[in-house]
């Protein structure tokens, strides 16, 4: 799902899907600041009971030493297989609280809230996250779909400008690939985000069909 305002409107959305129960908001320093509360606080007045694991920005924090400290966050707050995790950010933020959503009790759920342009076109036909190992990037990984994707394009706002085009990339290979309607909005800078979105993740879902 990709609308925007749809991170203070999360609680009706998870209320549809799902009685209120616990929610680990796991996010980053950066997105923190910006988003956490606004998640909590939307989530609170549905009726659920919220907490937060916040990662320090960047790479360097998706290894298992930080998956093990989420995994005991999760324990020490009581969570159980009926509760939730809520990956707030980019990709090392969705790995990590994919990840642990995947391991935790084997296996609770797993809604993602992305923040990067780059994320919002992968995540929702992903269900794969990885972490580093000292012997390599990527190099461990687990498999869990989650509930729901909510992309809040409003996020987008806060992005630097090289990180909002790099994310784009996708979607030029993609309509170099097969949407020539859209390759041609983004030459000319003509389109709307929600759109181009909503098209590479059509494409990409039609290609896991086809596969």
């Amino acid at each position: 799902m990709i609308q925007r305002g749809l991170i203070s409107g999360a609680g009706d959305v998870l209320g549809e899907l799902s009685g209120p129960r616990r929610v680990c908001i796991v996010t980053d320093k950066n997105v923190e600041e910006l988003y956490a509360e606004k998640l909590a606080s939307a989530l609170r007045a549905a009726g659920f009971d919220t907490c937060s694991f916040v990662l320090s920005p960047g790479e360097e924090s998706k290894n298992m030493q930080g998956l093990s400290s989420l995994l005991e966050f999760l324990a020490e707050m009581g969570f159980g297989r009926v509760d939730a995790v809520a990956a707030l950010g980019g990709g090392t933020v969705c790995d990590m609280a994919g990840f642990a959503a995947a391991s935790y009790l084997g296996g609770i759920d797993l809604f993602v809230f992305p923040t990067t342009v780059a994320l919002s076109m992968s995540c929702a036909t992903q269900g794969e996250w990885r972490l580093n190992l000292a012997s390599g990037r990527g190099m461990a990984g687990a498999v869990r779909q989650p509930r729901a994707v909510l992309c809040d394009a409003d996020s987008f706002s806060t992005l630097p400008m090289e990180q909002y085009c790099a994310g784009l990339a996708d979607a030029v290979r993609c309509g170099l690939a097969c949407d020539r309607a859209m390759f041609e909005m983004l030459e000319v800078g003509s389109y709307d985000i929600e759109e181009i979105v909503a098209r590479v993740l059509a494409h990409r879902s039609n290609a896991l069909e086809d596969a």
